[in-house]
């Protein structure tokens, strides 16, 4: 009798460390421009039954400089984030929240949005930290649920030399992408000449002459295949005549 409760308890515990969520944490990739001020949003799955959640946020202040914090999530609304100079200046925020009332939240919820400054080029991470505050995820059983963390890269590039001031920039979207990208020109005055798709060094990956019935998907919209594409950060740099623009993406 001992050894079946003893075997029944052990099968107990193993079904509840079973049920337990693993929460993930997630900001994904970004290529951005020197001087550029940019928004990141700070992602979790697996918010199930949740009455605590803290955790900290960390970049290189050397390389992005804090702006503000805003879209923090409504059934989180009240969640702390402490923004304070002395904080922020060390490069890093602190997120705190609890609730008498269980919440569930849908995966990939936006915590809420962090808006940086890129200030010198480069690669730097951005990413959910257990310091200084540690990351404690609790749901309404009092269970401390197991988490991962995925950072997000953040690629700084170098300004273009080229007449870009006299072009509106092209709107990509979905960005980041998978085998397809759509580059939405709408309000350009002259035709679409060559589209070249540089890598983050500004390496030529493949070049792309736009027409009409192929990749057109509208007057104002091309549709680009970038199914071949490694993941990674990249550049779209179109022109019209002498002018030229490029619009950072990023391949899933």
């Amino acid at each position: 009798m001992k050894h079946l409760i003893s075997f029944l308890f052990v099968c107990l515990a193993g079904a509840n460390a079973v049920a337990q969520n693993n929460v993930s944490f997630k900001i994904n990739p970004k290529t951005v421009t020197k001087g550029q001020s940019f928004e990141i949003e700070v992602l979790a799955t697996g918010l199930t039954d949740i009455i605590t959640l803290d955790f900290s946020v960390r970049w290189d202040s050397t390389m992005l400089k804090f702006e503000e914090v805003s879209g923090l999530n409504s059934e989180l609304s009240t969640m702390i984030v402490n923004s304070n100079n002395a904080l922020t200046g060390s490069g890093y925020v602190t997120a705190g929240w609890f609730s008498v009332t269980p919440k569930n939240l849908p995966p990939n919820s936006i915590i809420f949005k962090l808006r940086l400054k890129a200030l010198v080029t480069g690669s730097t991470p951005v990413a959910v930290s257990a310091s200084p505050q540690n990351v404690n995820v609790i749901n309404g059983s009092f269970v401390s649920l197991p988490y991962t963390i995925t950072s997000g890269q953040i690629t700084i590039l170098q300004t273009s030399a080229t007449s870009e001031q006299d072009l509106n920039p092209a709107r990509v979207f979905p960005n980041p992408c998978n085998d397809f990208i759509q580059l939405d020109v709408s309000g350009q005055n002259d035709e679409i000449g060559d589209i070249s798709i540089l890598d983050a060094s500004g390496r030529l990956v493949r070049r792309v002459i736009p027409a009409k019935g192929v990749n057109h998907t509208s007057d104002h919209t091309l549709l680009l295949n970038t199914s071949e594409l490694n993941p990674g950060n990249y550049w779209l740099k179109y022109n019209t005549g002498s002018k030229t623009a490029t619009v950072p993406f990023v391949r899933q």
